[in-house]
């Protein structure tokens, strides 16, 4: 999945075009490689054209052809004799900036003011399959470690041996939080209440989470993003999530305080 080429085309998209033509886009780069920057499915592919909202082949086919035309895609093969047409993305960002695209290192938004986000925290079921991941705690324990109160060592009484042993270190050492262990954990939750016969492995859904935490998306955001994704039907993916972040901030979806579907402990 192009997450990075996903970026670029959100960034640096053409202001000539449309929104649909925009989301189009965007749809397109999540499906393309990052390396070669080649579209994998058509793009009168079913899927592809539910996520990005068009009706009918005939639209799509103008909307790509608009997307050649504004230098976004060029044809690089294919559509002939049953193949798939093959779409490559020019490069979008300014040829000079060697600078980070906006957004890269900005600090996290806060969090939609008046909602709750799921906790995810409860223990997934043992049931769930052969792709679960390994336990390795519950979620939040990050944050819990790190307020684990150190211990002074107790002064030992003056001693004339000469091999006295230093001071001032601590009893025992803390342990060191793993690199995503927030995503890991949000990752393992998702999977115990919506992994049960879903298509995308837990290790794809768990990259994805990775990659969105590493963006700045604030965790209760990215919970409650993903949750309103799994119970629309949809896969899990960089433009699927950036459109329900969109839809979230915007307030299209209820709080869930205010909906029955969800459980005591996801709120």
């Amino acid at each position: 999945m192009g997450y990075e080429l996903y970026r670029e085309v959100k960034v640096w998209a053409p202001p000539s075009l449309t929104h649909r033509e925009k989301l189009t886009a965007m749809v397109l780069a999540d499906d393309a490689n990052d390396r070669t920057r080649l579209t994998y499915s058509s793009v009168v592919d079913p899927e592809i054209m539910r996520q990005a909202m068009v009706p009918d082949d005939r639209s799509m086919r103008r909307i790509v052809a608009k997307l050649k035309e504004e230098k976004v895609l060029e044809h690089a093969g294919g559509g002939h004799n049953g193949r798939t047409a093959k779409y490559r993305f020019l490069h979008l960002a300014p040829a000079t900036s060697g600078a980070e695209m906006p957004g890269e290192n900005d600090p996290a938004t806060p969090a939609v003011a008046g909602s709750e986000a799921p906790s995810y925290d409860s223990t997934p079921d043992e049931r769930v399959g052969e792709k679960d991941p390994p336990t390795g705690g519950v979620a939040g324990s990050f944050s819990a470690g790190r307020r684990a109160k150190k211990t002074r060592p107790t002064p030992s009484p003056p001693t004339t041996s000469s091999s006295a042993a230093p001071t001032g270190k601590p009893a025992s050492a803390e342990p060191k939080p793993r690199k995503h262990q927030v995503a890991d954990d949000l990752a393992t939750a998702f999977w115990g209440h919506h992994g049960k016969g879903r298509a995308q492995s837990f290790i794809a859904i768990r990259q994805i989470i990775r990659t969105a935490i590493s963006n700045g998306v604030p965790r209760d955001d990215l919970a409650r993003a993903l949750d309103q994704v799994a119970r629309e039907g949809r896969s899990i993916s960089g433009a699927t999530l950036d459109i329900a972040l969109g839809n979230l901030r915007r307030g299209a979806y209820q709080n869930p305080s205010d909906q029955d579907v969800y459980d005591e402990d996801l709120i």
